[in-house]
């Protein structure tokens, strides 16, 4: 029975513990069928107010999850949990002031200001019309568009580095030479270390100490050419990975 006891007194503590140490969370549309995302999990529509004990929360908005590209909003937020929080969102009625931002290629990052509002294709609303609106994706070029009047056809985004005119790894010039130095140099390490070991056997029978002179300076060649060798083969991997 005091075993009983001790468990629900340490569930109660742990109960109590984990509603402190949590921040209030409170989310207001204008629309009592949008549906509210946190973290991607669906949570309630309309509104929200509850709890939450996460490191980050992403918060995302949707006007109406039937209709494909629907009006949507996102955030993205650290937590505090000695802090609550409070979010409104209003969309646009009847479709006013949205304006639909479509990319080439798709899934491109929207930033308004100093926030990213979500990825292409995206609708935006409430939103100056002379407002700069940032697009970015990695290896593309970013494109600042000034006022939104100018995202009514779709922005094409041009490629940072031009991938069709970038020669494969294994088909050029480069990697035949580091193949080629692999192979001289994993050869060289050899050739000296042979040589090393057949001085130090002339050493052992003669006690000629010029036997063991050579020894070393072989085994020396033979070292170099080996660490050279380990650099040829960093490159090489380094070269294959980055391809």
């Amino acid at each position: 029975m005091n075993s009983f006891r001790k468990i629900l007194k340490i569930i109660a503590v742990f109960t109590i513990y984990s509603s402190l140490s949590a921040s209030n969370v409170t989310i207001e549309t204008n629309n009592s069928n949008a549906a509210i995302f946190l973290n991607d999990s669906l949570v309630a529509t309309g509104n929200f107010t509850g709890k939450v004990d996460y490191d980050s929360l992403y918060i995302k908005v949707v006007d109406n999850v039937r209709i494909w590209n629907s009006e949507t909003f996102t955030d993205t937020v650290l937590v505090d949990l000695a802090e609550d929080y409070e979010f409104i969102y209003t969309f646009a009625e009847n479709g006013a002031n949205q304006h639909l931002i479509q990319t080439i290629p798709g899934d491109v990052e929207v930033i308004v200001g100093d926030s990213l509002v979500g990825r292409t294709p995206l609708y935006i609303s409430q939103i100056d019309p002379s407002t700069n609106i940032i697009l970015q994706k990695y290896g593309y070029q970013r494109i600042t568009l000034n006022g939104i009047n100018k995202v009514n056809i779709p922005v094409e985004l041009t490629k940072s580095f031009p991938m069709q005119n970038q020669t494969k790894f294994t088909e050029s010039n480069w990697f035949y030479i580091l193949l080629g130095s692999a192979a001289l140099l994993g050869a060289t390490a050899a050739y000296f270390k042979a040589e090393a070991d057949s001085n130090f056997d002339e050493y052992e029978k003669t006690d000629d100490k010029s036997f063991l002179d050579k020894t070393d300076r072989f085994d020396t060649y033979s070292g170099i050419a080996l660490g050279a060798l380990q650099i040829n083969f960093g490159v090489l991997i380094y070269e294959f990975l980055t391809d």
